[in-house]
């Protein structure tokens, strides 16, 4: 996208974690905006790493897709990772599960002190 927004493809069907953005180094992921669709019943967790942003979200087949921040909007942060942790969804079934995340990397100055993340 013209804004530096990055897009990631969801296509899962396996119950468990599913590595969806990887890690970046000296940086962190900016999620602007997700949708998600089920071929049927099941929960979805997005994650900080392994840590839980979410609650078991249902997915409900009936319900159509879940979007949260669509369209994606630069000025718009629905969620800031920890430091070099990667964006993860966790499946509560073997259901076939497919979407995007819209996403940009916040990259931070390795030479500030501890806890300053200001771009240089």
């Amino acid at each position: 996208m013209a804004n530096g927004i990055k897009s990631a493809a969801v296509s899962y069907a396996t119950a468990g974690t599913q590595a969806t953005i990887a890690a970046p180094t000296k940086g962190k992921i900016r999620i602007h905006g997700i949708a998600l669709a089920a071929a049927a019943d099941v929960t979805a967790t997005l994650k900080d790493g392994s840590t839980a942003l979410t609650g078991a979200m249902t997915l409900a087949k009936t319900a159509g897709p879940l979007s949260l921040g669509v369209p994606p909007d630069p000025n718009r942060i629905l969620w800031e990772l920890s430091a070099e942790a990667a964006f993860n969804i966790t499946l509560g079934g073997a259901v076939q599960v497919s979407g995007t995340v819209w996403y940009t990397i916040h990259r931070y100055n390795t030479y500030a002190a501890p806890g300053n993340d200001q771009i240089p």
